[in-house]
């Protein structure tokens, strides 16, 4: 259920501007690019929570029967890292989205993008489960900022703030890369041979 809340398309619909040239509009506007494609993204996973997240739950507590959180403070944690870990994955896909910039199609990259994601995320297979080197590799890369930790502050296990400032971490890092990468692309945007 959380990898689904964190699912959206932000590589496909810039590389879609920028074959366009629609790109152009949004660059002259007054607000940061970056910025404002997190708070379309933010408003399509609100909406799509309101329609899913009860029906999920319900099924989940029908025929599941999950465990609840290790203590109310694990829970509200939780929460924040689950925020943190969106915007993470966000920030992955739009690095991945500048790099459309550089490409003649996006379809590769996204693909690969989601893969390792979903792989190094414990989306797939809990990180635990998997051999010790790719387990190893996993814990340094900031793909495990967005579902393992989340979920291990939630099933209690590991202390919770260095987990969330190991998030915070990869989240101002990203931001950063995300910023870098995209005023580089810029500059090697060309829209309508121009």
């Amino acid at each position: 259920m959380l990898n689904g809340l964190l699912t959206f398309r932000v590589e496909t619909g810039l590389f879609n501007l920028v074959r366009t040239g629609q790109i152009v509009m949004e660059l002259i506007r007054p607000i940061d690019y970056q910025l404002s494609r997190l708070m379309v993204v933010i408003g399509g996973a609100l909406a799509d929570a309101c329609f899913s997240i009860p029906s999920v739950v319900a099924l989940g507590v029908l025929f599941l029967h999950p465990e609840a959180p290790a203590s109310t403070e694990r829970a509200l944690v939780f929460g924040v890292s689950v925020a943190i870990g969106f915007l993470i994955k966000f920030l992955l896909s739009y690095v991945t989205a500048a790099l459309s910039i550089w490409t003649e199609n996006i379809v590769g990259l996204v693909w690969l993008r989601s893969a390792i994601t979903d792989i190094f995320s414990g989306a797939v297979v809990p990180l635990t489960f998997l051999p010790v080197v790719v387990r190893q590799v996993a814990q340094w890369s900031p793909f495990q900022a967005v579902i393992y930790i989340p979920l291990a502050i939630y099933l209690g296990h590991g202390p919770p703030i260095s987990d969330l400032l190991v998030q915070c971490a990869w989240a101002a890092g990203l931001w950063v890369m995300a910023k870098v990468l995209w005023s580089q692309s810029l500059r090697r945007l060309t829209v309508l041979g121009g």
